[in-house]
């Protein structure tokens, strides 16, 4: 077995705000990508899960991810979206 679609994510806190954020998605491109664009929108924001939605709703709108016989594009960005 093997993941399709894997997320790491190191998040900083301070005051209850991130202060910092890299966050990198695997199995949905070709190669591992790191999400900048997601990063910058986690910052200042409270951790928690409304924090991760909207980084999960920039990957949904922004990663171009490809398919193959294990998973579709489409397949591959929900899971990079909700991992």
């Amino acid at each position: 077995d093997f993941a399709l679609v894997g997320v790491i994510a190191g998040v900083a806190v301070a005051g209850g705000r991130v202060t910092g954020a890299r966050v990198v998605v695997f199995g949905a491109t070709g190669t591992a990508v790191r999400l900048h664009e997601a990063e910058a929108g986690l910052a200042g924001a409270p951790p928690g899960p409304g924090s991760w939605s909207v980084a999960g709703d920039w990957v949904r709108e922004h990663l171009d991810t490809s398919g193959d016989v294990h998973g579709s594009a489409e397949y591959r960005r929900e899971m990079a979206a909700v991992a």
